[in-house]
């Protein structure tokens, strides 16, 4: 997997993740949402939500990080939560409807539709490694953020501590298939801490503060976490190309190297970068 993050690769545009999120929106938010929920809280609590006045979320999704979120805002607060994805935002609507002081809204991360100094809190869990211009989208937060105002970002960390983002992955390389996604720019690109904290510098931020924590999935069964997996819309594209025989034993490598890593650390992990920055 490290050999794969070093490559130079295609990075999808807006219109290209517009319809790669709807079509996923369905699957994410029965089986996957829950993924969001604790890199969300440490966000929340690291942004110090309880008194903020404006909060503006990007790629909400279904919704569960902003119900997470919206427990620690304070009774005043507005929040406002995006996404770029039209189906997403729909399940986000229906999973809060009636929250109060809540609004929602479609936003491209890289171009948001909201004035200079309209927020003094931004939010975005498991969104800057994916949008084709990470930088840009840095830029676009520190715009929309009142002086004195914080970010808070998560992303991808370490392949080696990442289990649930990996095990599709070996498992195509240890059966001699081409991974889903090869020549599409991985999504562990922003890991390096150091690279990443400059980022943000650069973008206009007075300061910036970056760790990393490694979560557990609350997934306990290879069988379960592969057919999951197997379920998202690039696997699904590649899977339909396969034979019966070649899907079986895909299948069959996966759940293997899934259950490896379950006797060998309990848990099916995924690492968090985590990026906090100030106005």
């Amino acid at each position: 997997m490290e050999q794969q993050s070093k490559q130079k690769e295609e990075v999808k545009s807006i219109d290209e993740l517009r319809s790669a999120w709807n079509a996923f929106a369905p699957v994410f938010a029965e089986y996957w949402s829950f993924n969001t929920s604790v890199p969300a809280y440490a966000l929340a609590v690291q942004l110090q939500l309880g008194s903020a006045k404006r909060v503006l979320e990007i790629g909400c999704g279904a919704g569960v990080g902003t119900d997470v979120a919206l427990v620690l805002t304070g009774k005043d607060t507005v929040y406002v939560a995006t996404d770029l994805a039209p189906d997403f935002l729909e399940f986000a609507k229906k999973r809060l409807a009636g929250r109060p002081n809540l609004e929602f809204g479609l936003a491209n991360a890289e171009e948001l539709p909201y004035p200079n100094a309209s927020f003094d809190r931004y939010i975005a869990n498991f969104v800057l490694h994916l949008t084709p211009s990470p930088a840009q989208m840095l830029k676009e937060a520190r715009r929309v953020l009142d002086v004195g105002g914080m970010a808070g970002f998560s992303v991808w960390g370490e392949p080696a501590h990442s289990a649930k983002y990996t095990v599709a992955h070996d498992a195509a390389v240890a059966v001699g298939l081409t991974p889903a996604g090869a020549g599409k720019r991985n999504a562990f690109h922003l890991k390096d801490k150091a690279a990443l904290k400059q980022m943000a510098l650069d973008a206009g931020f007075s300061r910036a503060i970056v760790w990393n924590s490694v979560n557990a999935l609350p997934m306990h069964s290879a069988e379960a976490l592969v057919d999951r997996e197997f379920e998202g819309p690039g696997l699904k594209s590649m899977l339909s190309t396969l034979s019966p025989e070649q899907l079986q034993q895909y299948r069959s490598a996966a759940i293997q190297i899934a259950q490896a890593k379950i006797d060998k650390d309990g848990i099916i992990d995924y690492d968090t970068v985590y990026l906090l920055v100030w106005v």
